[in-house]
């Protein structure tokens, strides 16, 4: 197969070469059609992923015909190669000059998308940040333009510039709603929100990420986010919903889920059901896990709150046994000696009755 494709190729070379001695003159028209056809040739080569074939070719069409109506897009197709190829330096000198070499180019929008990309890979973000902000100013609407604010959220965030990448991540959200880029910029929003002190912020991007999204893989974790939100607030209600929901998923996040159902269930007062969840948790979360020894603690809180001191005491010890924390293992053994000194008081003396009043004090004396 591949001596009759050689063949093929040598005879189409023949062909070609005959075409072009056989006349001098050749109709405009026909030419720009054999420049078409190469182009797409080139073009094809590019999407088969034949790299260095077609960026060769690519140069080839720059160089010889650089007057072309067909230039532009070959500049664009080899940019976009090296870009893919991720040589950053030799696609940044290829689109830093292309606006000005090819100002009538349809792909103008692409190249300078792909300029800020080269830009941010080579370590310019400052003129990075720049470009991308021309590009999202003057084509917000553009395909491109969620993933140039995603961008451009980024470059802010490397630079400790919080706020700027939060109302990057709302414009996103906002001029492209069905952008496949909204829930990570709805849980980018929510999570930059928060620490920037701004909770309210935080809460309603989580929600509107789970209600608009409930199937993406970040609607799970902002469903967590959203119950240690309600948690630091004791709104233990709500944080055991939304961990009652994510636990009944069975995503990802589930054994997570279940550790802040429990202990949201036990804040609340309802023993339980943070017993039911913290006894899933050690049945599902994997031996000697940070997971188990967390729930392992829960349980034993729950125990102590059901009077069952050597329940508990059993939990504890055995977080005293094989947890790697410390920090954890001192708590238990906190826990422990406070069972036992509790067992080891004497009992309360039962309080003494009162006399009952006689009728004479009752009615009271006088001197």
């Amino acid at each position: 197969m591949g001596l009759v494709l050689a063949i093929l190729a040598a005879l189409g070379n023949l062909l070609g070469g005959w075409l072009v001695t056989v006349r001098r003159r050749w109709s405009a028209l026909l030419l720009r059609a054999f420049v078409a056809i190469g182009a797409g040739f080139l073009l094809s080569v590019a999407l088969l992923r034949m790299l260095p074939e077609a960026l060769a070719s690519f140069t080839t069409l720059l160089r010889e015909y650089p007057a072309s109506e067909l230039a532009g897009s070959a500049a664009y197709a080899a940019a976009r190669e090296l870009v893919r190829a991720k040589r950053w330096d030799e696609a940044l000198a290829l689109l830093a000059t292309y606006a000005v070499r090819f100002p009538q180019s349809r792909f103008l929008a692409e190249t300078q998308y792909l300029l800020g990309v080269s830009q941010i890979e080579t370590g310019r973000t400052v003129e990075a940040v720049r470009t991308l902000e021309q590009f999202v100013g003057a084509r917000g609407k553009h395909e491109l333009a969620p993933a140039a604010r995603a961008l451009l959220a980024e470059a802010h965030l490397k630079a400790g510039r919080s706020r700027e990448a939060v109302e990057q991540y709302r414009a996103l959200v906002k001029d492209a709603p069905a952008s496949p880029l909204v829930p990570q910029a709805l849980y980018q929003i929510g999570e930059l929100s928060e620490r920037l002190g701004r909770p309210q912020d935080a809460e309603a991007a989580w929600k509107a990420l789970r209600r608009d999204h409930p199937r993406d893989a970040l609607a799970e974790l902002a469903g967590l986010d959203l119950a240690s939100l309600y948690l630091k607030r004791r709104q233990f209600e709500p944080a055991a919903e939304v961990a009652r929901q994510v636990a009944e998923a069975n995503g990802a996040q589930r054994l997570d889920a279940l550790l802040l159902l429990g202990e949201s269930a036990l804040k609340a007062g309802k023993t339980p059901e943070a017993q039911t969840a913290y006894a899933s948790a050690l049945a599902e979360a994997p031996a000697d896990s940070p997971s188990r020894f967390r729930a392992l603690a829960g349980a034993g809180l729950v125990a102590e709150a059901q009077k069952e001191p050597e329940a508990a005491k059993q939990a504890y010890q055995e977080l005293v046994e094989k947890a790697d924390d410390q920090d954890l293992v001192q708590w238990a053994k906190g826990r422990i000696q406070s069972l036992e000194a509790r067992e080891k008081a004497p009992p309360r003396p039962a309080p003494k009755a009162k006399p009952k009043p006689t009728a004479g004090s009752a009615r009271g004396t006088r001197p």
